[in-house]
């Protein structure tokens, strides 16, 4: 399956690519060591896929 580098995910659908808890990918994400990015009206949070290629490489 091939996944474009632009792809926006949630906080749930990064959770199940990682295999980490929901807790340690919001502590992440406070912590600004995971980047993410606000969108909508409601500025939900979106991880991009490149990201996650870059800090967890399979």
């Amino acid at each position: 399956m091939t996944i474009d580098s632009d792809r926006l995910f949630t906080v749930a659908q990064t959770v199940k690519l990682t295999g980490y808890s929901e807790e340690s990918i919001r502590r992440w994400i406070r912590k600004g060591a995971l980047p993410v990015e606000r969108v909508g009206p409601y500025r939900r949070v979106r991880v991009r896929f490149s990201v996650l290629r870059q800090l967890f490489p399979r």
